[in-house]
Order: C-alpha cells, then structure tokens, then sequence
C-alpha cells in the first residue's frame, strides 16, 4: 500500500512566524468575486434565475474570523494567522477581533469574512478613514452561506451597506450603473463598485461556488491604478 501524505504549501519566509498554515477552507471558501464582463455568457440566466441584493464593493484586506469551538480562529486571503502570545503582540486583524468582539457576535460554528480597511491597511486608503475598520460580506454556519437576511443583529451591524439598487438587465448596464458611484461610507469619494449577492446564499457553479459578483467602478480604477 502506497504512503499518501498531504501536499502542504512551505510557508514564505517573510510571513514565517506570523501564520500557522493554509486558509482553513472546511470553514468557509477563499474569498472572491467574479467580474460582470466575465459573465456575459450567463448573465441574464443569473439574473433570472436568483434574486440579488448589492452591497458596496469595499477596497481593504479580504479577513475572516472563526469560531470554531469557543476558540476565535483568524485568516487573510491565503493564510490563517498565528493566534498572539499577549495582546501587545497582536497582529492588526486580531486587534480588530478584540476591538469588535467578535467571538462575542460570532456564535460556535459560525465564520464572518469581509475587508479590514482604513488607515495604514492598504497602501491607498482609499475611502480615506482614519482608522482601522472592519465590515462583513459573507456569514456561514458549518460551512454553508447564512442569507444576509439571516444574519443575527450583532453581525448584521458591521455588514457592508446594503444598497438600494436592482441588478440591471445586462453587463453594460451593471458596469454603467456603478461608473462614478459614491461611497456610501464616505460620499466624499468614489465607491469601488458593488457586489451583488444572491438573496438565498446558494453556490452558484457559474461562479465558481461563490454566491456573488461583483461590478467596478471604471471610474474608481482610473484614479487609483
């Protein structure tokens, strides 16, 4: 019998120390959205076929919190960060677990993922926040998507604005509906875009399994590329 071991990626030096491994997908998937203009094959069955509210489409870093037993788990993008020995040596995502209390909203078996943003998370501060912010786009329950209707009052309070908009009947549409947008955390500046999400939380295969999509404001790319 042949020995099977598990491929794991090496972590990159430069994070060493601050990761303990791999984003932890038997919680929750990595997070992502496909673009409108990839999507004009299917678009209007999309639209047909599921309902869609829109949520602004926040410029930070993609952050997700777990609660995996009573015990507050933390991830970027990529990879699951190292829980800090003391609070002085607490990472920024962590301090903005403790700032929000999150294991405090977050009940056993739940992961919340959404974008940290503000001041000094990304290099553009884009929504120019002088903070360090935190807002949810995804809440799952053993894995699976919670509708946004769903969510329990201390999660929905830190979700990203829900906007008053309807998807529009085609690609172009979508794309021209978004050029411009103001934000609606800070109308001073643009918006980067929406993500339209579909209203049951289903996985959509045309999306790759994910429950959303997302238009940008060609506008927002412009300025700050």
């Amino acid at each position: 019998m042949l020995g099977v071991t598990k491929y794991e990626k090496p972590i990159p030096a430069e994070i060493a120390g601050t990761v303990s491994g791999e984003f932890p997908t038997r919680f929750a998937p990595r997070t992502g959205a496909e673009r409108v203009q990839n999507l004009t094959d299917v678009f209007t069955e999309l639209r047909a076929d599921y309902d869609w509210i829109a949520t602004e489409k926040v410029d930070g870093e993609s952050t997700t919190f777990i609660n995996d037993g009573g015990v507050l788990r933390v991830a970027g993008r990529e990879w699951e960060f190292s829980a800090p020995a003391s609070p002085a040596e607490a990472t920024v995502p962590w301090k903005i677990a403790a700032e929000y209390s999150i294991l405090d909203r977050l009940p056993v078996g739940y992961t919340v993922q959404g974008e940290l943003y503000g001041a000094g998370v990304l290099a553009k501060n884009t929504l120019k926040e002088a903070g360090k912010k935190f807002l949810a786009f995804n809440l799952l329950r053993d894995g699976v998507f919670v509708p946004r209707s769903e969510w329990p009052a201390a999660i929905e309070e830190i979700g990203t604005p829900v906007l008053d908009l309807e998807l529009p009947a085609t690609v172009d549409e979508a794309l021209a509906q978004v050029e411009g947008m103001k934000s609606a955390l800070n109308p001073a500046v643009m918006a980067e875009g929406i993500v339209w999400h579909n209203t049951a939380g289903t996985r959509i295969p045309e999306l790759q399994g994910r429950t959303g999509m997302k238009a940008i404001n060609n506008k927002w790319l412009v300025k700050h590329s």
